[in-house]
């Protein structure tokens, strides 16, 4: 009886997660994101090469077209040590977030008139949203899963930049736009990253 309601409990927590992303956001990308559109770099640097040191080896990637059981284990750990993100309770602190993206980005004057709303536009769609509330499942039994709050917030940003890249910033041309509709149809940004 208890492994059938341990078993019941698993099945429920996954079916709330974020669906699997489809294979097709990331096939046939003739320029990258960074091709198009230069995003500043949102995090320290040192804190994100500690993070990747910390929890690349164990956070095994996920193929596209399968359902994630867990969010980024090394963007936990950046906003964990930014103060962004509560590990206890689940809960993003959106002004730690800020703060640290505005410290981060503030020579890239193009970007700033944008990432104040992208930030406003983004936590209160990601932070009440249910399938980024989901209890992750690790699959590993070293550690716990990781959030999906923390990178679903950072994709969040990220595509509202790229959507409203600056006009001097952005590069026109057709494989540029191709990405953008790709954003439009609901791809992550991590499906642009690469070509």
């Amino acid at each position: 009886m208890d492994i059938f309601i341990i078993g019941l409990m698993l099945a429920s927590s996954v079916l709330g997660q974020p669906p699997a992303e489809n294979k097709t956001c990331y096939q046939g990308n003739q320029k990258t994101a960074a091709e198009c559109c230069p995003l500043p770099r949102m995090m320290e640097k040192s804190i994100a090469d500690m993070c990747n040191s910390k929890y690349k080896a164990l956070s095994p990637r996920v193929p596209p077209g399968v359902r994630k059981t867990e969010g980024s284990c090394v963007t936990q750990c950046i906003f964990t040590t930014i103060g962004g993100y509560n590990e206890k309770n689940n809960t993003l602190n959106i002004e730690a977030i800020r703060k640290a993206i505005l410290t981060t980005t503030a020579n890239a004057k193009a970007f700033l008139p944008l990432l104040n709303s992208s930030i406003d536009h983004c936590y209160p769609i990601i932070s009440k949203d249910p399938q980024f509330l989901a209890t992750p499942v690790s699959p590993i039994p070293e550690r716990e899963g990781c959030s999906f709050l923390p990178p679903a917030l950072m994709n969040c940003i990220k595509i509202d930049l790229f959507q409203n890249c600056p006009q001097k910033k952005w590069n026109n041309a057709t494989e540029c736009q191709r990405l953008n509709e790709k954003i439009t149809t609901g791809c992550s940004f991590s499906s642009i990253v690469s070509g």
